[in-house]
This record gives C-alpha cells, sequence and structure tokens, in this order.
C-alpha cells in the first residue's frame, strides 16, 4: 500500500502557496508594470485633453483676432463709401490725400491697398474711358482687352506706388473669383470677402502669395437700393 501524497513541502508550507510564493516576485513585477501602465494612460489622457483645451483656446483666440480685423478692415472700407455719398465723384488726388489720412501702414498693417472700381456696362465704356483720360490718367487704359457685357476697372488704388500702380485699369468683373465676391457685395449691400486669390500687385519673378478681397458697394446717390434688384 502506498503512503499518502505529501501535501506539505519541506519548509512545512502546502505545495500550493509554495508555488504561489515562488512566483510572486514575477507577480509583483506584473503588478508594477500593470501599475506603470495604468499611470502611463492616466497621464498621457490629461496630457492629451490640455493639449485639446490649450489647442481650441488658441484656435478661438486667432478666430477672434482674425474677425476683429476684418471687422477694422471693414469700417476702412465704409470710411470710403460715406466720402462717396458725401462727395460724390472723387477724383485720384483726393482719394490718395484720403487713404494717406488712414495711415493704413502703421494701423492696418495687412492692408496692402485700397481702391476703388466703378461698375461700367458695354454701352457706357467709351465715355467712361474718354471722361478717365481727361481728367485723371491720359494712358488710362482697361485690362485684360476685350470686349465684355460689364467692367469694374479700378481707378483709384491707394498708396500709388510700388506694385499697387499695376492695379490701375485692371477690370475685376473679368476674373471668376472677383466677380463672385463683388456681385455677392452689390446684392447683399454688405462687405464680402473673396476667396484666395493671387493679387495683381503680385510679381511673377518672386514666389507668389495668396491674398483675398474685401469689397463693399457703392451706389449711386439718390437712387434706392432697398433690394438686390434695386442694388444692381
Amino acid at each position: 500500500m502506498n503512503p499518502p501524497a505529501a501535501t506539505h513541502s519541506p519548509n512545512g508550507l502546502p505545495h500550493l502557496l509554495q508555488g504561489v510564493i515562488a512566483k510572486l516576485p514575477w507577480l509583483a513585477l506584473g503588478l508594477a508594470v500593470t501599475g506603470t501602465l495604468a499611470a502611463w494612460y492616466m497621464t498621457r489622457t490629461a496630457v492629451l485633453e490640455a493639449a485639446k483645451i490649450g489647442f481650441e483656446s488658441s484656435v478661438k483666440d486667432a478666430t477672434d483676432d482674425i474677425q476683429d480685423r476684418m471687422h477694422a478692415y471693414e469700417q476702412v472700407l465704409r470710411g470710403g463709401v460715406a466720402l462717396f455719398s458725401a462727395r460724390g465723384a472723387i477724383d485720384r488726388a483726393t482719394w490718395l490725400k484720403y487713404v494717406e489720412g488712414l495711415g493704413i501702414e502703421a494701423s492696418y498693417p495687412g492692408i496692402q491697398a485700397i481702391g476703388y472700381a466703378p461698375a461700367i456696362d458695354r454701352a457706357h465704356k467709351d465715355d467712361f474711358l474718354q471722361a478717365i483720360r481727361g481728367s485723371d490718367d491720359a494712358l488710362y487704359q482697361i485690362r485684360p482687352d476685350g470686349d465684355r457685357v460689364a467692367y469694374t476697372p479700378v481707378v483709384h488704388i491707394a498708396p500709388f506706388e510700388g506694385a499697387n500702380a499695376k492695379v490701375l485699369g485692371y477690370d475685376m468683373y473679368s476674373e471668376p473669383t472677383r466677380r463672385a465676391a463683388l456681385e455677392q457685395a452689390r446684392d447683399s449691400g454688405d462687405a464680402a470677402l473673396s476667396a484666395k486669390v493671387v493679387l495683381v500687385q503680385e510679381i511673377a519673378s518672386v514666389k507668389e502669395q495668396a491674398g483675398t478681397l474685401m469689397y463693399l458697394p457703392v451706389y449711386h446717390r439718390g437712387m434706392l437700393h432697398r433690394t438686390p434688384q434695386e442694388r444692381r
């Protein structure tokens, strides 16, 4: 008859408990690793959440700053509209003096130029050119060339220096992106911002920079402009 199997180790501990004790260092390591991973995960989550909050705050600050700046630019244009409303026709010298008084280089560094472009239909194009050449600029031309139903050529641009001089005579209505913003401003009566464009001022020999144009309509004095149709 065989003797019963031993249930205790030589040191008096049950075999099962002895096995557990033998594995304690590994269990301790496993628990330590698990605890480290948990701490890492919680720390990572907290850092990501803080980064997200910080990013969203930065985006909001940047958005608010852009909106404030766009509002300031709109007020500059409204000043020009008020000038036309008060004076009627404005010659180039008056426009240059007005923009010079704004001090845009110091107060509005994002503005490259402020201009005025009247809406001209095909039937009045020749009369318009004759009037401009007889008053402000004998060599004035509408660019690009071509017969179109309507034109909005730039007649005033300030500061009138450097690359800004290239804008004079440019028909903004001839380019689809500019035309869409012009029509939006005309029909709404409010300021309209164009989609991204390459400004006429950009020099082809250097890397071109993207820009945008803000338009505000000037309506004929004494004419109603309560509806889109009247504004047109």
